[in-house]
């Protein structure tokens, strides 16, 4: 992980019916905005398209690969529900995390990716009765504070203080410094080397929220 699609949703906490939901998602039944998530990945030539794996919990740890054969007691920061459509979901005390494959510069910049994200973010956020949803990266401080088991309000005002923000626009997620790197170029296919202007992630959007038509 390090920059890869992200959400974090504010919720009520686990209940009957939150529990008859992930048990409808730990048979494999998804929603067709979670499928047409996979069918643009499969369409992009991306892994996660052709993947078919059966929704299975995971320890967030090095034995990733172990699956465990039951769902744990929730909330559980150190667990989470793989699902076949690539979204892994993760349940704290007052805010799910959804995190995805896809990596975070597809979604910023490709309107596709980001219509086919927000339905399927709106879809988890409506279904889980979610009272606020914000998508980032999966690096932001905004998720290593719900990782650290912090509130959703204390996890966003965190990371306001550390320098990320909200943003009305998915042009506004990142930022690219004005003169290029001195370390690093990149071949320019004409046997020579051309700077890399190195960009920088800035914050999350909030849902609702629609792609710029431009």
């Amino acid at each position: 992980m390090g920059d890869d699609f992200s959400a974090l949703l504010r919720y009520r906490g686990i209940d009957a019916a939150i529990s008859d939901i992930l048990a409808r998602l730990e048979s494999g039944e998804e929603p067709t905005e979670l499928t047409d998530v996979v069918a643009l990945g499969t369409e992009c030539g991306f892994a996660f398209g052709t993947r078919h794996e059966p929704a299975v919990w995971r320890p967030l740890s090095n034995d990733w690969d172990q699956a465990l054969l039951r769902r744990p007691p929730l909330p559980n920061l150190s667990v989470q529900l793989c699902l076949p459509s690539g979204f892994a979901i993760t349940f704290g005390s007052d805010a799910v995390w959804l995190w995805h494959y896809l990596r975070w510069s597809f979604f910023r910049e490709d309107r596709r990716w980001q219509n086919a994200m927000v339905s399927a973010v709106n879809w988890f956020r409506e279904t889980l009765g979610a009272t606020d949803a914000v998508v980032t990266w999966d690096n932001s401080h905004l998720i290593r504070q719900f990782q650290a088991a912090k509130p959703f309000e204390q996890a966003v005002q965190t990371a306001i203080s550390e320098g990320e923000v909200e943003v009305k626009h998915a042009a506004d997620l990142c930022w690219t410094e004005s003169k290029p790197s001195e370390e690093l170029v990149i071949a320019d296919g004409s046997g020579g080397w051309a700077p890399i202007y190195l960009t920088h992630n800035r914050g999350w959007l909030r849902l609702p929220w629609q792609p710029d038509v431009t």
